[in-house]
């Protein structure tokens, strides 16, 4: 008996100095990774990835103080905000700080409603970690205002008269145009807006005037990240189509009944990348198809496009 209590005596010891050197390693590693910062620009924006079109979290001021990662991810290096959330501010906006900053975890919450810091008695101003949080609407995403001009070099009417009869034509080079707005859901998806109005719609060869296409479309986006100022989108672009024909030429004075606007459901989908030029400045390219299914009581007239589009959108 006592040589056991001996040997479990023995075990316990070499237990707890493992214990001790497995916590004092993982202390060490986590002091190792972090690396107290100060903002050394007027105003600088929180990114929740390291791309310049990722939404803004949070901003930080001159000499505010934020603890962040000890390694760079290129011009990018994250840093901890008080409520727990992770962000990316340039690192050339920050420099090491001599003075430590306090864990994330035991800071209050960030109030946006909450006065400016006291001066303290040297008076220099308090250090913070944040100036202010953003709110929800900003942590899911920027809303996008801008429009796309786009060439249609390829596409197809297809016509089916009352009576029964079919034709299929290759269409002319027609253009469209289509300002958009894009609601964030998260960082990654909007939904929104996109009227569009496609001029030049006619058979190749038609001698007749062009008619016009109306698209009232939504559209929902998924977009990724590829580097620090381009992201890929994909999109797919439910509407309602309405295509304006034109009134044909009285003749002999008696003027001739216009026919019924072919209208209908219509889907297109498209990918593409956006370029942040400026903060607010994003440049935007994309190929896409899109074909409606439009009727009339006179028949019915399907569009089927192949488009180029290129624009740009500011971030709201």
């Amino acid at each position: 008996m006592p040589r056991m209590r001996c040997s479990c005596i023995s075990w316990s010891r070499w237990f707890l100095r493992g214990l001790a050197f497995a916590c004092f390693g993982a202390l060490v590693t986590s002091t190792a990774r972090a690396d107290d910062r100060e903002v050394v620009v007027p105003e600088t924006t929180v990114r929740s990835a390291p791309v310049d079109v990722a939404p803004e979290i949070a901003r930080l001021h001159a000499g505010d103080r934020v603890r962040g990662d000890d390694q760079v991810q290129g011009p990018w290096r994250r840093v901890a905000l008080p409520n727990g959330r992770y962000g990316f501010v340039r690192d050339a906006d920050t420099q090491h700080s001599t003075i430590p900053v306090s864990s994330p975890a035991n800071e209050p919450r960030a109030d946006q409603s909450a006065p400016a810091p006291a001066s303290s008695a040297s008076g220099q101003a308090a250090p913070v970690l944040v100036q202010r949080q953003e709110s929800s609407e900003s942590q899911a995403g920027p809303h996008l205002l801008g429009v796309m001009f786009e060439l249609l070099p390829v596409g197809t009417l297809a016509t089916t008269s009352s009576a029964g009869s079919s034709a299929s034509f290759d269409s002319v080079f027609a253009v469209g145009v289509a300002p958009f707005l894009d609601g964030a859901l998260s960082p990654y998806f909007t939904l929104g807006l996109s009227p569009q109005v496609i001029f030049r719609v006619k058979g190749d060869g038609s001698t007749n005037e062009s008619a016009k296409e109306i698209d009232l479309r939504a559209r929902l986006t998924a977009r990724a990240p590829l580097s620090s100022r381009v992201r890929a989108f994909g999109r797919v672009s439910p509407a309602y189509s309405i295509i304006l024909i034109p009134s044909p030429p009285s003749t002999n004075g008696n003027t001739i009944a216009s026919p019924a606007n072919p209208q209908g459901f219509l889907v297109g989908v498209s990918v593409g990348v956006e370029v942040a030029v400026l903060p607010n400045l994003v440049v935007v390219t994309d190929v896409g198809y899109q074909t409606g299914f439009q009727s009339s009581s006179d028949g019915d007239l399907h569009t089927s496009y192949l488009h180029l589009g290129a624009g740009f959108a500011i971030g709201l």
